[in-house]
């Protein structure tokens, strides 16, 4: 993995700052290049003034600017691992678990997973047994000879499965 280079925007002390104040917090170290992304610009866009610091060093005030971004990413992690533990549940209970690979199978990350398991549900019947039988390796002729559709209609249905793909940010699972 490569490392960000803040190089040409901070001085290194602020960047490592931000690792440290990160690591701090209960951040893993994988989780560091994406801390970094999320908090630099508002590092950036900060500027210190003396008049202003009621004493505080620059360092003290970008403490808290850090704790502050920090602590917001760590509530979004939490909504999201929230959701995605009730997205789970009704799954589990609507029974359309099982359409989808799980993480351990295609070795993706199971938040993706369950992301892809959404989108595949949330389609209407038809388009959902398309992606389902396309997940299975069918070709587009076979799926519409079960369907009892001209080829046509399917590569239709699957142009809107892509596009929904697309909107959701999943493009990387269309063509697997």
């Amino acid at each position: 993995m490569s490392e960000n280079n803040y190089s040409s925007l901070l001085p290194k002390w602020k960047v490592k700052l931000i690792n440290r104040r990160a690591l701090r917090m209960g951040f893993r170290r994988d989780e560091l290049d994406d801390v970094q992304q999320q908090i630099v610009p508002h590092v950036i866009r900060f500027v210190f003034d003396p008049a202003k610091a009621n004493g505080a060093r620059e360092q003290t005030v970008l403490v808290a600017l850090i704790d502050q971004q920090l602590k917001a990413m760590a509530r979004a992690q939490s909504r999201y691992r929230r959701h995605i533990e009730q997205l789970r549940q009704d799954l589990s209970a609507d029974g359309t678990n099982d359409e989808m690979p799980t993480a351990a199978i295609c070795d993706e990350p199971q938040e993706l997973v369950l992301d892809v398991k959404l989108a595949v549900a949330a389609l209407p019947p038809r388009e959902r047994a398309i992606c389902t039988a396309l997940g299975e390796g069918r070709s587009m002729l076979q799926i519409a000879q079960d369907l009892g559709c001209n080829w046509h209609a399917i590569r239709r249905a699957v142009n809107d499965i892509r596009t929904r793909f697309q909107a959701m940010g999943l493009e990387g699972w269309m063509g697997r």
